[in-house]
């Protein structure tokens, strides 16, 4: 593995694509700096029903048989949720004010 050393100005900035990502839909961000340094996201897609199993809730996607998404822990405004694999923090998102505040 090696790093390129200088990037086209033009590659420069952020990235997003749609594609197939481990047999589902997903979207990709990456971004590209100046300096070569990189990051890249995978958005994975997954559409299910929400049920409950032993008090908590769990997502069970519609087309992939056997994969679950389930709760662990619930906190303040949100929760941690696994697959048996990878574990996620939650948080609700709250919409911005088009409102100035109040002084």
């Amino acid at each position: 593995m090696f790093q390129i050393k200088t990037v086209d100005p033009d590659l420069v900035g952020q990235w997003e694509g749609t594609g197939t990502y481990a047999g589902g839909s997903a979207a990709f961000v990456w971004a590209i700096k100046p300096s070569a340094a990189t990051d890249l996201l995978i958005v994975e897609s997954l559409r299910g029903t929400v049920k409950t199993k032993d008090g908590l809730p769990q997502l069970q996607p519609i087309k992939k048989k056997g994969q679950r998404v389930s709760v662990v822990a619930i906190y303040d405004h949100g929760f941690t949720t696994t697959d048996g694999k990878t574990n996620l923090r939650w948080s609700k998102l709250h919409p911005e004010s088009t409102e100035d505040p109040q002084l």
